[in-house]
């Protein structure tokens, strides 16, 4: 399937390292191998999960981000990826803190751009300022239109894109 999106022209690959207990990234490190330069890898990360997969809370403390980062690069089998954010904001870590791991994690050369997925346009506007966001994930879709409001036009302010998806009930 990806090998077929790929020659149909898709650019960017979605995934989190939490889908599937990491195995949704040992499926993509076998679909893109001789493929990397055709492709933008988008990774979550940060959300928690018991043994049977239930999610349990999230963690973006800047150990938890490195530790996170150093099994994708192994499971996806690549030096760098190219979008990367926590999957949720986590309400025991200042913002601030976790967007100076990221940044950090920029300055090595392990992460190409930056993002946050889930949040609100005080937490965009505060996490921007710490360090330059790059995309934002969410939920728009006809069916859920929120972001109109407060966060699309944080967003579009501060020139950070939207990597919208569509969730339907």
């Amino acid at each position: 399937t990806i090998h077929r999106a790929l020659e149909q022209g898709v650019t960017v690959l979605d995934t989190g390292d939490y889908y599937g207990m990491g195995h949704n990234e040992l499926l993509i490190r076998e679909a893109i191998r001789g493929k990397r330069e055709q492709v933008r890898l988008s990774v979550k990360f940060g959300a928690l999960r018991d043994h049977t997969g239930n999610y349990t809370g999230v963690d973006t403390r800047p150990a938890a981000i490195r530790n996170f980062l150093a099994y994708s690069l192994v499971r996806l089998g690549v030096d760098e990826i190219d979008f990367y954010y926590p999957g949720r904001v986590d309400p025991a870590v200042p913002i601030e803190e976790t967007m100076g791991a990221l940044e950090q994690l920029v300055k090595e050369g392990k992460v190409r751009w930056v993002g946050l997925s889930e949040a609100g346009a005080q937490t965009l506007e505060r996490a921007h300022a710490a360090y330059p966001l790059s995309a934002l994930q969410l939920e728009y879709s006809l069916f859920t239109r929120e972001i109109e409001d407060e966060v699309l036009p944080a967003a579009r302010r501060l020139g950070i894109g939207i990597q919208a998806y569509g969730a339907f009930s």
